[in-house]
């Protein structure tokens, strides 16, 4: 008899690099950025060729949605002469902690938009807003 495995059953596999691991990391690139590539901030291409990961890795890696194995943040960290500890990483059932970066953060209200029925064309209007402003309206403006 065979059984078949659930999602709920399948052992869950990698870590997740956390907040604090994120800091370390993005430190350590910035300071070896400013000594040997003038002050740039490294390419992808460039972190490929620097830390022997694959693109689709790092990207991984640094989103910080998806887990990756212990062993490529280890590589990943060593690369910046870092030591990865526990709390570099979280393991897939503490991600819940993470927000994922690709959703922006929620703006802030800025109350009530004012009526534009005083107001006969865009023009008119931009120049009661911010008179001291010259704003690009092209023929689409009315």
């Amino acid at each position: 008899m065979t059984q078949t495995m659930t999602s709920s059953d399948r052992r869950r596999r990698g870590v997740v690099l956390s907040s604090q691991g994120w800091q370390r990391l993005r430190a350590a690139e910035q300071q070896l950025s400013v000594q040997q590539n003038s002050g740039n901030p490294y390419t992808l291409d460039q972190l490929c060729a620097y830390t022997g990961l694959s693109a689709n890795t790092l990207v991984k890696a640094r989103r910080q949605q998806k887990p990756v194995d212990l062993t490529t943040l280890d590589t990943y960290f060593a690369a910046f002469n870092l030591v990865l500890t526990a709390e570099d990483y979280l393991l897939p059932d503490d991600t819940q902690r993470l927000r994922p970066r690709s959703q922006p953060s929620e703006a802030p209200s800025m109350g009530r938009c004012p009526s534009t029925r005083p107001f006969t064309s865009i023009a008119l209007a931009l120049s009661r807003v911010s008179p001291r402003k010259s704003w690009p309206l092209g023929p689409w403006c009315v």
